[in-house]
Formats: structure tokens, C-alpha cells, sequence
């Protein structure tokens, strides 16, 4: 087998890697989608099939489509995920994290290190947008908690305009 399978190389959204573990039907060693849970056959990983259809016998309808490349996305540090306190006690964050500390599955954890990459940067982009509307003329200061992001958009974008 190739180094790399045809589905990583293509960017499959369903490729999931390479089997690590053994157990319940699963062989170590072999590469595992979503479409195939249990190895995905020689022809789609090595061969010429794009998978552009299922194939006979396949147990689902799930075929090759695009997804975002690994590299697109930064996993949040895995140093960082051992600290309690992340984003404030921001709920989502504080769920991230204790599903990353219980579980010992490592595609898990790396699951939470990306959803927690996808929180923080979600935090920032709040904290910008409180900013731009202070820098706006927009009183926020009387808000309680993240009452601001519940602001008319029509409150600056008049003020954007003039």
C-alpha cells in the first residue's frame, strides 16, 4: 500500500485515518472512513476508483466529497487543554474540556483540540466585534454579560455610512 491513500491525498471530509486499535471487526493498520468504518477497500485507497458512487455491497450511500485540509485548521495546544480555565467559564469551553481529560481515544482528543481552536477563535471574534462597535459610538458599557451582541446591526451601520 501507498504511503498515503488516495482519500487523505483527496481531501475526503469522511477519511478518518489510519486504524490504530483492534477491536469489533477493525484490523489495525488499514484506513477507515465514515463510508467504511471497517478499512476501505484497495480499489478507492490505491486504485482508480474516485468513489464518486457507492459500491456494491456498500452498507451506506456515503460517497467521496471535498473537505477542508488538516492543515487549514490549528488543534488548540494540547498543553493548553490541560488547564481548567481556557476562555472564562464559557460553557462550551468547560464541556471541550472535559470530554478531552476523560477520554483516552486519541482522535477524540484531537476532535476537542480543534473544536476548542474553533471556540477561542470564536471568543476573539466577539471581543472584536465589541470593539468595533464601542469604536463606533454604540454604548455597550450598560450591558450585562454578551447583551451586546443582541444590538441592532442598523445601530452602526448608519454610523458606518456617515
Amino acid at each position: 500500500m501507498k504511503e498515503k491513500c488516495n482519500c487523505d491525498l483527496r481531501l475526503c471530509k469522511y477519511y478518518r485515518g489510519i486504524r490504530i486499535k483492534t477491536g469489533r471487526r477493525r484490523k489495525a493498520g488499514l484506513p477507515y472512513c465514515k463510508a467504511f468504518p471497517y478499512g476501505i477497500p484497495e480499489e478507492i485507497t490505491c486504485g482508480d476508483n474516485d468513489h464518486s458512487k457507492p459500491l456494491e455491497g456498500q452498507e451506506n450511500n456515503i460517497v467521496y466529497e471535498k473537505g477542508i485540509g488538516k492543515d487549514k485548521i490549528k488543534p488548540y495546544l494540547a498543553r493548553h487543554m490541560e488547564q481548567r480555565n481556557l476562555h472564562g467559564q464559557d460553557n462550551l469551553c468547560c464541556t471541550i474540556h472535559d470530554i478531552y481529560m476523560k477520554s483516552s481515544d486519541e482522535e477524540v482528543r484531537l476532535w476537542c483540540r480543534y473544536a476548542m481552536r474553533m471556540s477561542k477563535n470564536m471568543m476573539d471574534a466577539l471581543e472584536e466585534y465589541k470593539l468595533m462597535l464601542v469604536e463606533l459610538g454604540v454604548d455597550v458599557g450598560h450591558d450585562a454579560r454578551e447583551d451586546w451582541q443582541f444590538h441592532k446591526k442598523s445601530l452602526y451601520r448608519s454610523l458606518t455610512n456617515a
